[in-house]
């Protein structure tokens, strides 16, 4: 999406100025991946700067404070509010159990299907480990506080430097539109955003100007299943009915 955002940002069309591939079901490289005439296969910070070299650059206005300014912010993005959304998806165990988990199954063959969601999730809580994140509070205290100081940042504007999105506007917006548009049982990270209007605004402007709005990431995840030794214990429990 922040890639997709950038692209967008610079007015490169998807079928016009560039193509979308599927991977397929069963990729579980790192992605995306941009193939450039000349360079290759491009991955990860290496895209921005492969992009930049072809003169398509959204921070070619930015002046050198501003671009200082906007690293500084990037950096909230890529590391304290990251480790929160992981922690959502991953290590929140009704989210990864009810959305998470079954949205990866579903798209991946058999067996794959079955042990890479189990993989992926040992490899987040492992990471979060090491970022002493383990712990619930500690993860969602550190994207609280970016949503917070990315909020006062927007302020009332139109994005992050004036009227023109640059990169920052493309990693706040991934970030932002997949905590807003993805449905989980436990959603403190969402309801914190939903607490920033502007932010929330900002999501959906950049939605419905460069992406022709949006639909949810993923459908609602569905009612737990009630068992009838449930149904039982809640009969027990409720009171009589009035006469």
């Amino acid at each position: 999406t922040r890639v997709q955002a950038y692209l967008r940002f610079c007015g490169l069309l998807a079928g016009r100025d560039y193509v979308l591939e599927d991977c397929g079901p069963a990729s579980i490289g790192e992605l995306p991946v941009l193939a450039a005439e000349g360079v290759g296969l491009v991955s990860g910070g290496r895209i921005d700067a492969c992009l930049c070299e072809r003169g398509h650059d959204p921070d070619a206005r930015l002046s050198a404070a501003q671009r200082a300014e906007a690293a500084a912010f990037s950096a909230l993005v890529r590391h304290p509010l990251r480790l929160s959304l992981t922690y959502s998806w991953w290590a929140e165990a009704a989210n990864y159990s009810a959305v998470i988990r079954p949205a990866y199954a579903g798209s991946l063959p058999f067996p794959v299907g079955m042990y890479l969601p189990w993989l992926m999730r040992r490899r987040a809580t492992s990471m979060l480990a090491r970022q002493q994140c383990a712990e619930a509070e500690a993860a969602y205290t550190q994207g609280e506080a970016a949503l917070g100081q990315l909020a006062a940042r927007l302020g009332e504007a139109r994005f992050f430097f004036g009227d023109t999105p640059c990169s920052l506007d493309a990693a706040v917006f991934a970030y932002g539109t997949a905590i807003l548009r993805c449905p989980l049982p436990h959603d403190r990270l969402r309801a914190c955003l939903c607490a920033h209007p502007n932010l929330v605004a900002f999501c959906e402007r950049v939605s419905a100007d460069f992406f022709g709005g949006s639909a949810p990431l993923l459908p609602p995840p569905s009612a737990p299943a009630v068992s009838k030794a449930d149904e039982a214990a809640a009969a027990r429990a409720a009171p009589p009915a009035a006469q």
